[in-house]
């Protein structure tokens, strides 16, 4: 579900959005409700309660992206680019998945960057995993890339967890081209985080 572009600088200061927000994860939850009715689940999802505040977009620290330790730009990338890369939005470590947004603004997000750490939601990647593109092989995984995702698969010892690495908007009308640069350098750093490190990715050329 999604509300679509604003264009706007904070959607949290537009008049209405937190109402917005609330009934967007309300019809969320209906319609995977009905999905699961229509496949005969005998179970649902609660409708949502009190919503947590958004985490604003805060300035990249100490070089690091996203807040994870060993993780940054490649050295070759330019000052443009570093410009529009500045800004950063993530949720707190822990939990079944922790997602990052990367940009100057919104809607100026160019990177998302994902690990999911439950096993059980992993499966939801498959496709992305093993058919998006270009093969990518590591030492506990699999995945492939295309120009805006890359997805990694890999066996860590409380289980499977995925990497997304993608890229929602060109940056100075330059190529889609950040999949591929950054992927080696996310799993290395999040599989280390999450203790089923080390991995070094191999990548296909072509």
């Amino acid at each position: 579900m999604a509300l679509g572009r604003a264009g706007v600088g904070r959607w949290s200061d537009v008049s209405g959005w937190k109402e917005d927000r609330a009934a967007l994860a309300r019809t969320v939850v209906d319609a995977a409700n009905g999905a699961m009715r229509a496949l005969g689940c005998t179970a649902s999802y609660p409708l949502p309660g009190e919503l947590p505040a958004v985490t604003d977009r805060e300035r990249r620290q100490g070089g690091t992206l996203c807040g994870i330790e060993g993780f940054v730009l490649p050295a070759g990338f330019s000052a443009e680019r570093r410009k529009a890369l500045s800004g950063e939005r993530f949720g707190p470590f822990g939990g079944p998945a922790r997602v990052c947004e990367v940009g100057n603004g919104q809607p100026h997000t160019y990177l998302r960057f994902t690990t999911v750490e439950s096993p059980s939601l992993t499966a939801i990647f498959n496709k992305a995993v093993l058919h998006g593109g270009t093969r990518v092989e590591g030492p506990r995984g699999h995945g492939s890339l295309s120009e805006t995702r890359a997805a990694y698969v890999a066996t860590c010892p409380k289980g499977r967890a995925v990497f997304l690495v993608e890229q929602k908007r060109a940056i100075d009308d330059v190529a889609f081209d950040l999949t591929r640069s950054l992927l080696p350098a996310y799993v290395a750093a999040e599989a280390e985080r999450i203790g089923c490190g080390p991995e070094r990715l191999r990548i296909t050329r072509g």
